[in-house]
C-alpha cells in the first residue's frame, strides 16, 4: 500500500481544524503564545493561525521536512 498524505480529507480542508479552534474557544490557545504545530501537513493551520494573529511555525516529516524544530510555548500534535 502507498501512502499519499495530499489526497486525505485533511488536506482538502479550507479551514482551521477543530481542535484548535476548541482551545481557541476555550482560551487555552491565543496570539500571545508561540505555537508550533508538529505534524502540520501542507500547514493549513499554519495559516490560518497566522491570520488571527498567531506567532506559529510547523513541521511535517513529509511535507515540510526542511522546515527548522522551533522552541515554542505550545506544541500541537494533532494527527
Amino acid at each position: 500500500m502507498q501512502l499519499n498524505p495530499g489526497r486525505s480529507a485533511r488536506a482538502q480542508w479550507q479551514k482551521l481544524s477543530a481542535p484548535i479552534e476548541r482551545l481557541i474557544e476555550l482560551g487555552l490557545l491565543d496570539p500571545s503564545q508561540c505555537v508550533f504545530d508538529y505534524g502540520c501537513g501542507k500547514g493549513l493551520d499554519i495559516r490560518y493561525l497566522r491570520k488571527r494573529g498567531f506567532e506559529v511555525e510547523g513541521w511535517d516529516p513529509y511535507w515540510r521536512a526542511g522546515d527548522p524544530l522551533v522552541e515554542s510555548d505550545v506544541v500541537i500534535l494533532n494527527f
